[in-house]
């Protein structure tokens, strides 16, 4: 009853009754970065009273939280409140009696809505992600634009950054239950994308760091899925395609595994990025596409690794020969 009485105080101080429902998308597919923002006034407040006000009020919606699709975007309109001068883990652990800041409270929020406590694992991990990916791709959350995007600033990135770090320490933490949500994500990374050069070039970072969270079986699909994306009839699927496979280049290739499909094993091999991926559209109908790709193989040729470089020199042997 105590619990009860102090989240009625709380809820009735800050007029929460007074938000309006968010429209909620129950398909992922649809275009679910289209969501309405924090209640000015309730924002307002929030400012005035620092992290003492929203602290008060996390507390008290903790023993009744029950993972709705209002609370999630609330605790995703709160990772990007204010800046974050400082590092901090992900962890069902966490003290929020520690937290300094308010992006701090509402990822614990977060994580305690990926927990199993608030129904299907995999139906809350859908919601929250759906929720996270306009902060990983650097887009306003409820402007309902695709073309919208947010100025690439301190607080923009590292509130991308922390939200990549988010969904890496949740997928680590649920393994199997989140690697198929995981490669739902990263798809929809991949055809929600601003076409803007920079935003397409940290989209890719994140992808590939979040990629690198999926066992070689699923890395490999998702990579023979990426191949087809790049043979899409849309110019900017072929254009970030590239992007991302410069961006796979960047990190080790994987090691074989025996449950690994013969056909598939292909796809874990520089080889294949930079001969398929990236020379392949050298030829692409689109002079964009084809600008791109040239530059793109230019940037191979400058790697030091050792994967890429033998790539080319049997690459361009090979054409030698033909």
């Amino acid at each position: 009853m105590a619990a009860e009485s102090e989240l009625s105080r709380v809820v009735a101080e800050w007029r929460l009754r007074d938000v309006r429902d968010v429209w909620v998308s129950t398909v992922w597919d649809l275009d679910f970065t289209e969501t309405e923002p924090l209640d000015p006034r309730i924002e307002e407040e929030i400012t005035e009273d620092g992290l003492g006000a929203f602290s008060s009020l996390y507390q008290a919606l903790t023993p009744f939280a029950t993972g709705d699709d209002k609370s999630r975007g609330t605790f995703v309109e709160m990772t990007n409140f204010e800046p974050v001068e400082r590092e901090f883990e992900f962890s069902a652990t966490m003290s929020i009696t520690h937290a300094k800041y308010i992006p701090e409270l509402a990822y614990h929020g977060l994580w305690l809505l990926c927990s199993p406590l608030h129904g299907t694992e995999n139906e809350i991990l859908r919601c929250v992600f759906q929720r996270i990916l306009s902060v990983i791709l650097m887009v306003p959350g409820g402007t309902g634009s695709r073309h919208a995007v947010l100025a690439i600033t301190s607080a923009v990135i590292s509130a991308r950054n922390q939200a990549v770090k988010f969904i890496s320490s949740v997928v680590e933490e649920l393994k199997e239950v989140a690697f198929p949500v995981l490669r739902i994500l990263l798809q929809h990374i991949c055809t929600k994308v601003p076409d803007k050069a920079d935003y397409r070039t940290y989209a890719a970072q994140a992808l590939v760091n979040l990629l690198n969270k999926l066992p070689c079986m699923e890395y490999a699909d998702f990579i023979a899925w990426l191949y087809k994306y790049s043979l899409h009839t849309k110019i900017s699927y072929r254009v970030f395609a590239l992007d991302v496979a410069l961006a796979l280049l960047d990190v080790p290739e994987r090691n074989l595994e025996s449950s690994i499909l013969l056909d598939h094993q292909k796809f874990l091999k520089h080889k294949f990025l930079v001969q398929v991926m990236v020379f392949g559209r050298c030829s692409d109908r689109a002079p964009v596409v084809r600008s791109k790709a040239l530059s793109s193989f230019a940037h191979c040729l400058e790697m030091k690794a050792a994967a890429t470089l033998d790539s080319i020199q049997d690459l361009l042997q090979s054409k030698y020969y033909q």
